[in-house]
């Protein structure tokens, strides 16, 4: 039978028309050439998925936490060492471990000399031979520090790597498809490049990463296994009965299509709820939900649904549904927590150029650094390699220019790197607190800095990214391979100066609005919180040094935000108003939580209380400090109390010597 299947293949490919033939080795060749092209391009992608990973682990959630952040983490990513890398970054077969692919950016780890094409052996005296005992080796290590043996180009070096502690236990890689996937098994996430893609800020790739990270902290892979075992089993038992009244194989034909489809019913369910609670590990981790969820929006108009008999099987629920749940959420949270908002939006990575018809990109990109230049300091267009002229008819073309968030460098450097003589790269990164200190004009969410010198080779030209005015210019396959260099340095840096003061006035104009939308909603949030407290039934709340409980003589000490170390204590307080409401409460006896975040924003306490004895008109909650590390307690903290579901205080004070 499987010669004839043979034949018949044979003869019927020979039908076909294929074109020029392909040899083995030349296929082979092209494929260590695109293996070596995807790890160039995971030095564009992983800082991005590293980025966002590293804040989602370190927030905490309050309906998910209920302790301080208690699982290890290195800032090192790391992935298995496969034949296609060792060929890539030249490493023996006899090597063996954890590849790294580069370092989360804003974690301990990020200025250590550990470097893509590393290969960790060994994690404190103990061999990693591959990911999964590198993950084991970390998992049980303690101490501050992890003493990592990394091979790098046959020698072995040691590296102390300092161990943090985060919320949830997940690492985060990189998937090679084009296809808009992400994915949950376990503690893995992998995100693929589809989906980088796809998203056009951190905003959307923090909400399509924490709807991965949502399926690993409620436990889905497992409750969907048991689901799937229960459906087996029921469907299996009454396809057993209808074959023993009919005929063999009927049973089976009609129950595998309704297991399939409660089985489909089941994950549409751990969808919706990865959608819920990975709104909220974004929204905890300071990224703008809103601006996120767009990327459903986006997705809805691509695919706005499915024919009835598709979404019968389907695992996700329609994307349009989705989306008007997510708006919802979004609502849910404003309301929930108005303080914090609103929320600076990140910004695009790209920055669309149309291109008129019969214009040459260098033309577009020219034509609109004019057009943003300040009128008294006309730009002249930038110079470049003469491009294919991309523009035909009415119709212009256009051409997506990154817009570097961070993504390219390692860090930014001072802004007295400006006025340096050699040629430099001009790049958007995020600031740090060292680039401010040395450069008030840079204060702001994101500054421009300069980096890296260009390359002196030719081949290194091409392939580098160069920056213009904030605008980063990098040979994309829309360009066909076409690079757009500029040609004088110092030009391109007068260009720069005219733009950063430029940008010092859009900031400040920035601010004042921001400043201005804050106070509205602080107005709006005291106007809430008074409803709040007329609704319970609360007279006054806040924080004071002591408060004393005892019979209706209630005694408070030095309310406000601001508390010493020797203090051993604050102490959040809510006074019920006197009369029938407090006696009411007293006997209902009315739940409240109390959720402690300290400076790092861990959650150190998490406490339910009521009324207390003795008193039908105060509720009261305390926080101790531990003597024996009293440095662990300076700082900023903050205070969630909670009564029947809903947030009625959200405060922080600061803790002093």
């Amino acid at each position: 039978m499987s010669v004839l299947i043979l034949f018949l293949s044979v003869g019927i490919s020979s039908c076909a028309t294929t074109g020029p033939k392909v040899t083995r080795a030349e296929i082979e060749q092209a494929k260590e050439e695109f293996n070596a092209k995807f790890f160039e391009a995971s030095q564009i992608w992983l800082p991005r998925v590293y980025r966002v990973g590293y804040r989602i682990l370190k927030a905490p959630v309050p309906e998910l936490v209920e302790s301080a952040p208690e699982f290890n983490f290195i800032g090192v990513g790391v992935t298995e060492l496969k034949d296609h890398a060792r060929k890539v970054y030249g490493i023996d077969k006899s090597v063996k471990g954890g590849l790294v692919l580069g370092l989360y950016p804003a974690s301990q780890a990020e200025r250590l000399d550990i470097l893509p094409g590393d290969v960790i052996v060994a994690l404190d005296g103990k061999k990693t031979s591959g990911l999964g005992a590198y993950f084991r080796r970390l998992k049980d290590a303690e101490g501050k520090a992890a003493k990592l043996k990394i091979w790098r180009r046959a020698k072995i070096l040691e590296r102390e790597v300092p161990i943090e502690k985060v919320y949830y236990k997940a690492q985060f890689f990189l998937e090679p498809t084009p296809n808009l996937e992400a994915s949950a098994s376990w503690s893995r996430i992998n995100v693929g490049i589809g989906a980088l893609r796809y998203s056009r800020n951190d905003d959307e790739l923090a909400f399509i990463m924490s709807h991965e990270l949502a399926h690993v902290t409620r436990k889905h892979k497992i409750k969907e296994f048991g689901a799937q075992l229960g459906t087996a089993v029921a469907y299996g038992a009454m396809a057993g009965v209808i074959e023993a009244f009919t005929f063999p194989g009927l049973g089976r034909a009609v129950m595998e299509p309704a297991q399939a489809a409660t089985n489909a019913a089941v994950s549409r369910e751990y969808e919706r709820e990865a959608d819920y609670f990975g709104m909220k590990h974004a929204f905890h981790a300071g990224y703008d939900v809103a601006h996120g969820a767009v990327v459903f929006s986006r997705l809805s108009t691509d695919a706005p649904g499915f024919q009835v008999l598709a979404f019968t099987f389907a695992s996700h629920p329609a994307t349009p549904e989705r989306y008007l749940r997510l708006k919802k959420a979004v609502e849910e949270l404003q309301t929930q927590y108005p303080i914090k908002f609103p929320i600076t939006p990140s910004q695009d990575w790209e920055l669309n150029v149309p291109i008129r018809a019969g214009e040459t990109v260098e033309e577009a990109v020219g034509r609109l650094l004019e057009s943003r230049a300040p009128s008294s300091a006309p730009v002249q267009p930038v110079s470049a390699a003469q491009g294919p002229v991309l523009g035909t008819g009415d119709q212009a073309a256009s051409v997506s220019i990154p817009m570097n968030t961070g993504m390219f460098l390692d860090r930014p450097a001072s802004a007295k790197t400006l006025s340096a003589p050699s040629s430099v790269a001009v790049s958007r990164a995020f600031g740090t607190a060292e680039a401010a200190s040395q450069a008030p004009l840079l204060q702001s969410v994101t500054t421009l800095a300069v980096v890296t010198p260009v390359p002196a080779t030719a081949a290194q030209i091409v392939s580098d990214p160069l920056v213009v005015q904030g605008i980063e210019l990098t040979k994309e396959p829309v360009l066909q391979g076409e690079a757009i260099r500029a040609a004088d340095t110092e030009e391109r840096l007068r260009v720069l100066m005219i733009k950063l003061a430029e940008t010092e006035e859009q900031m400040e104009a920035m601010r004042r609005e921001h400043e201005a939308a804050k106070e509205d909603h602080q107005r709006d949030a005291a106007e809430q919180m008074n409803e709040m407290m007329q609704k319970f039934g609360i007279e006054s709340m806040g924080l004071s040094r002591d408060v004393d409980n005892w019979l209706v003589g209630s005694r408070i000490e030095d309310a406000g935000t601001r508390f010493s170390l020797s203090d051993g204590k604050v102490v959040w307080f809510c006074k019920f108003k006197s009369g029938f409401r407090s006696v009411v409460a007293a006997v209902n006896k009315p739940e409240l939580t109390a959720s402690w975040f300290a400076p790092d924003g861990s959650l150190y306490q998490k406490e339910t209380f009521t009324i207390a004895f003795g008193n039908a008109q105060l509720a009261r909650n305390e926080l101790k400090f531990d003597t024996a590390h009293p440095e662990h307690h300076l700082g900023s903290w903050r205070v969630w109390v909670h009564h029947q579901g809903e947030l009625i205080d959200d405060r922080r004070f600061d803790v002093v010597r």
